[in-house]
This record gives C-alpha cells, structure tokens and sequence, in this order.
C-alpha cells in the first residue's frame, strides 16, 4: 500500500486548519495571510479538518480521491487568484500571493499525491 495519499491528507489537513486557525485567533498574524476573510479562514478550517481526518481514518480510495479533489480544485484557485484575482472575490474565497503560493502548493501536491500513487 502506498501512503503517499495517506501523508498528503494527514500533513495538508493539518497545515489547512493551523491557517485557519490561526487567522480566525489572531486575524493578519505576521502579515501573511492578513488579505485571508472570514469564510476563507472557517473554509480552510472545516476543509482541512475533512481532510486530515480521511488522512488518519479513511481507507486508501477515499484518501486517494480527496488527495486528488482537492488537489484539483485548489490548483483552480490557484490559477484564477494569479491569473484573474476579482473572480476568487465575488465568490468571498480570499487571494493575495500567500493565499495563491498555498493553493498552489496544495494543488500540486493533491494532483501527485492522488493520481501518481498506485493502490495497493
């Protein structure tokens, strides 16, 4: 069984919650993600909670589709934040380089984690 899926999960999930945790505990902390609004911080909350617990509960399919799906949909706000930044607004998800570089890194991450690991 390959875990590769099963570390993206577990470390993202957890990487996910801690920013937005941290930014609904202390709103702008160190400046890097002040741009971050209220929905995107429980968004990545709640969604990184999601995700680290198929990390450590989930079996190897569901770990591998969550990897992949939000692998997916975060290289998607990732594009539109560099490329059209206004869009991720008018739906209230925040962009703003930090925000961007952080979907960009989950993205690439979930795409590899989710398709290039083979199962078990």
């Amino acid at each position: 069984m390959s875990n590769t899926a099963k570390m993206y999960c577990q470390v993202f999930g957890i990487i996910l919650v801690a920013v937005g945790l941290l930014d609904i505990v202390f709103p702008g902390l160190w400046g890097l993600f002040a741009e971050q609004t209220w929905l995107t911080s429980v968004v990545l909350t709640l969604g990184g909670a999601y995700v680290a617990y198929v990390g450590y509960s989930g079996g190897e399919s569901s770990q591998m589709r969550t990897a992949q799906v939000l692998g997916v949909i975060a290289l998607v706000a990732a594009v539109l934040g560099f490329v059209a930044p206004g869009v991720l607004d008018t739906i209230f998800i925040t962009d703003g380089t930090n925000l961007n570089v952080l979907y960009a890194l989950t993205g690439l991450a979930g795409v590899y984690a989710g398709w290039m690991t083979k199962k078990a």
